[in-house]
């Protein structure tokens, strides 16, 4: 076509994390300092410029501008679907933040919801080898579930086929928390994991759960932001 007559408009998104550790993961998701992750169903082409408005907890707004670098069309072991953004400029403060982030990864924790207190073991066996020393705390019952704080947790993973009425309930009414925390349903039917969905689940995984499947279903859940919109300019 020649010579470009206008120039390229940055593809302006808002996007709203969680909590920072959401935030940690989609940095760390990518392959190589330096950009993000960014779990999307929207499509872009390779050199796409983008201008990010990014909502963090701990920082507030701040604006990240780069190109997309690569993307990833299906979920895969590689990661989930999405694209990743290669930063050309990064606020000095976010720079600090992320670098604190990534030195205090430790923080990362998760709260397994099941009866059965061998299948919640071995889930948490498995957590740790997805995130080396993540932390694991364990619930049996709503009863138990109503004395934790919700809010101190990076991802609730509950087991449905033990209790499928009372998994459901719980999922529905951690939907409605005012923590907002993730949950990750683990089922062994595709019907249970649809169902799951519909109470509230941001994620599903097979269950009993196969290492590659929950790790790929963890990293989908946490790094995924609580909205994507774009910018109003």
């Amino acid at each position: 076509m020649g010579n470009r007559i206008f120039e390229r408009v940055p593809t302006s998104i808002k996007v709203h994390f969680r909590k920072a550790s959401s935030l940690l993961f989609a940095y760390s998701v990518n392959i190589s300092r330096g950009g993000l992750f960014l779990a999307t169903e929207k499509t872009f082409e390779n050199g796409t410029p983008v201008e990010l408005e990014l909502e963090i907890p701990g920082i507030g707004a701040t604006m990240v501008k780069g190109d997309v670098s690569w993307a990833r069309h299906e979920d895969s072991e590689q990661g989930p679907k999405g694209i990743g953004i290669k930063f050309s400029y990064l606020d000095e403060k976010l720079s600090s933040f992320i670098d604190h982030l990534v030195s205090n990864f430790l923080e990362v924790k998760f709260l397994v919801f099941s009866a059965d207190v061998s299948d919640g073991k071995n889930m948490a066996r498995m957590l740790r080898s997805i995130i080396g020393s993540a932390q694991v705390d364990f619930c049996k019952n709503q009863k138990e579930l109503a004395e934790l704080q919700m809010e101190s947790f990076d991802l609730i993973l509950i087991d449905v086929d033990e209790d499928e009425d009372e998994a459901w309930q719980v999922i529905k009414a951690l939907k409605n928390h005012p923590s907002k925390v993730p949950v990750l349903a683990l089922a062994s039917t595709d019907e249970l994991k649809k169902e799951s969905v519909s109470c509230g689940s941001l994620g599903v995984a097979d269950n009993p759960p196969q290492f590659n499947n929950l790790r790929l279903a963890v990293i989908k859940t946490i790094s995924e932001p609580s909205a994507v919109s774009p910018t109003s300019k």
